[in-house]
């Protein structure tokens, strides 16, 4: 499990320092739209945002599921604050979890909705808020 953990971070770190990056897409509220990186891959999904120093007011990161479930998320190694919108198959609001704190203990509290979901968006902390989005919106794309 340790050195799973370290070849994980190791391999955020890489990709981080590589300047790699993911497709850009955008998801809209409204008039309120998001520049996201979709990830698609576990690897992907699993090093989400860690390591990184910000996210960007209007960015944001979209994790794709293969199918509806319940996905659990942590904040591990993250250090700000972000929102957390889950999206069932239609792309509406299933669930939101505000302000979610960045965790750099070594155990982590992690986050579960209430419902099912195919995809989650997170957005800088606030920006739900800021943009209206409740449950039950629909995103486009």
């Amino acid at each position: 499990m340790r050195r799973e953990r370290f070849v994980l971070m190791l391999a955020a770190w890489v990709f981080a320092a590589c300047g790699c990056s993911h497709a850009q897409d955008n998801i809209c509220f409204g008039r309120t739209c998001f520049s996201v990186e979709t990830m698609r891959t576990d690897e992907e999904r699993a090093r989400g945002l860690m390591f990184r120093p910000e996210l960007a007011e209007g960015r944001g990161m979209f994790f794709v599921f293969d199918q509806e479930d319940i996905y659990p998320f942590w904040m591990k190694n993250m250090s700000f604050a972000i929102d957390m919108l889950w999206l069932d198959k239609e792309q509406r609001v299933v669930f939101i979890r505000p302000n979610v704190p960045p965790c750099r203990a070594e155990e982590c509290p992690v986050y579960t909705p209430a419902v099912k979901a195919l995809c989650v968006l997170e957005i800088p902390a606030g920006a739900a808020a800021r943009s209206g989005i409740r449950v039950g919106d629909s995103a486009r794309r």
